[in-house]
């Protein structure tokens, strides 16, 4: 979206929401993109995204490389 290689949809902007922690108003508002209703369900999927990489910021890098070995591990 920033090179203008990816066109914003509704459900980008609603991710964009949840990890910037901003209400969609105001965000479809700056960027003049109408919202149309979008399920509850990925609003609430992003959330725990959201919320995940805002735990993360706490991990040195260390820890960051332990918990990506582990996730690949887990991966089969």
């Amino acid at each position: 979206m920033g090179r203008g290689t990816t066109l914003l949809t509704a459900e980008l902007l609603v991710d964009f929401c949840a990890v910037l922690d901003v209400p969609s108003d105001d965000l479809a508002a700056v960027t003049g993109f109408a919202l149309p209703g979008v399920s509850s369900h990925a609003k609430s999927a992003v959330a725990s995204v959201a919320e995940l990489i805002w735990d993360v910021r706490h991990l040195t890098e260390s820890q960051l490389q332990e918990a990506r070995n582990l996730a690949e591990s887990m991966q089969g």
